[in-house]
This record gives structure tokens, sequence and C-alpha cells, in this order.
């Protein structure tokens, strides 16, 4: 799919098929593209959890929900738990581990190369103690990480490039962590939901009620961005802008999707609310 096309595309899609699983391949695909993302330092920041639905009993999908995602859990086939690992940095600094720039790997392979003033002892005597040592000496810092955030959109992009429903939702951290052994150094970020969409990309609006005011400025922070409209309408031809209204028979959709949750949702014939059906 042409990227403006991906980018038009793009939906918070939260009805999937529980009975379509989504290829293997496919997931790679999206691991695989936030691995490729950029990121400071050449330092893996993100890590990621892959969970199956089926592997998951209701009462673990149950504890994971949040007032945010909760039939999502039990729906989409694939779910991606996104961590900022907070001793990445100071590991990758201790240990000069490759191919992160303390182990001089990205100036060997001439990523940043003398063209740039970048040298070994460049490495050795500016970037390692002047300017990681002291910011990676301050311990962990939570709050989130740039470079997991582009990872994570890399990965929502892929996942729309090839035909697959896609939406971040916080989940809980404290489940996780008991459930799949996760380290006290991961920061939980998002949980990113695969599946094959039940929903009409086209039934929500492309950024659908979104209040009209300046997010861009020029300049300064006062002098709003000029956008063109004339620009506004190649982006809208080549697919990236679609209609910012839902369709109208988005309530009749969303009418039906509120009964087929409910019969999914129900227990499992012959067993009780604990037991899983696939």
């Amino acid at each position: 799919m042409e990227f403006a096309r991906v980018l038009g595309r793009r939906r918070d899609v939260h009805f999937y098929c529980p009975w379509q699983p989504v290829e293997v391949e496919k997931v790679q695909k999206v691991l695989e593209a936030a691995r490729l993302a950029s990121r400071a330092m050449n330092v893996a920041f993100f890590k990621a959890i892959v969970v199956l639905r089926e592997q998951l009993s209701r009462a673990d999908r149950d504890a994971l929900k949040t007032p945010f995602a909760r039939h999502q859990f039990d729906l989409a086939p694939v779910v991606i738990l996104w961590y900022h690992d907070m001793d990445a940095g100071p590991t990758d600094f201790a240990d000069r581990r490759w191919p992160a720039v303390p182990s001089g790997a990205v100036y060997d392979a001439l990523a940043l190369p003398p063209l740039l003033g970048w040298s070994d002892r460049y490495v050795s005597e500016v970037v390692l103690p002047e300017v990681l040592g002291p910011a990676w000496s301050r311990g962990r810092r939570p709050g989130g990480n740039a470079d997991v955030g582009v990872a994570i959109g890399q990965a929502v992009l892929c996942a729309v490039d090839q035909g697959l429903g896609t939406a971040l939702a916080p989940f809980s951290e404290e489940a996780a962590r008991t459930l799949f052994g996760v380290p006290d150094g991961w920061e939980a970020v998002a949980a990113q939901f695969l599946g094959y969409p039940l929903e009409d990309w086209e039934g929500i609006g492309q950024r659908a009620g979104e209040q009209p005011g300046p997010k861009v400025f020029e300049g300064d922070a006062r002098t709003p961005f000029p956008f063109d409209e004339d620009h506004r309408e190649l982006l809208r031809a080549a697919g990236m802008l679609t209609a910012s209204d839902s369709a109208p028979w988005r309530e009749e959709e969303l009418a039906y999707l509120g009964r087929l949750i409910d019969e999914t949702s129900g227990p499992a014939p012959g067993g009780g609310a604990e037991e899983e059906e696939h």
C-alpha cells in the first residue's frame, strides 16, 4: 500500500474477528518495523511481549483490562505489550554492548563518520564521559521514551499496511508483571491490539470529532502554520486525507457489533465463566 494511503486508512480499530488468527509472518513484520525505527545512541529502549488470545484464560484477560481497553482483550487474536526498558541505556553504556554507540560499532561501521567529527577518541573522551556517563548515571527515569514511541508508531503503520486492524490502549501493568514475569526496569507504555477488523475502516471518520484550532505553528508559538488548501486537495486525492465524519450507517454497525460481542463474551457452552472457548 502506498504510504499516503496507509496514513489515510489508519484508524483506532476496537472490534476484531476473534476467530480469524493473524499470520505469524505479519506479526513478525510489525515487530521488525519497530526494530528498524530510529533510536538515540542505537540503544534498544523498547521491549515487547507478544501475547496470543488463545493462550490466555478469561481470568487472565480480565486481569489485563483497564477502563480504556476491555472487550479488545476478548476479541483481538494478538496483543503486543510495549515497554520502555529504563535500564537499556545504562546497561549498554556499562557493557559497551554492540551495536550501541558506546561500543564503538556505529563509528566502526561509518554510520557516524569522521566527516561529522566522529572518531574513536571522540567516542572515548567526549561522548562516553561527558554526555552518556552523566546522563545515565542518574539511574532509571520513568515517564516514557521518545524512541519507544517512534518504534510503536512504525509498528502501528506496518499493521495497517498489511490490512490488519490495530489500536493502542493502556493495560494493567501489575497483572502483566504477574502473568509474564516482566522485569522491574520495564515501564509499561501501551498494548497494541492486532487482528482482522470486524468494523469498516470508513465507519469512523478520520480524526472524527477533533476540535478546530491551530496545533502547528511557524516561527514562534503564536503564529499558526499556513496550511495550503490546494495542497490539502492533493493529499485527499492521494488518500492521505479522508472523510472526517463518521459514516451514516455507523450507529447500525455499532448495534450489530454490540450483539456480536455479547455472544462472543458469554460463557462457553457447557462451561463456567472461567472456561475458555477458542
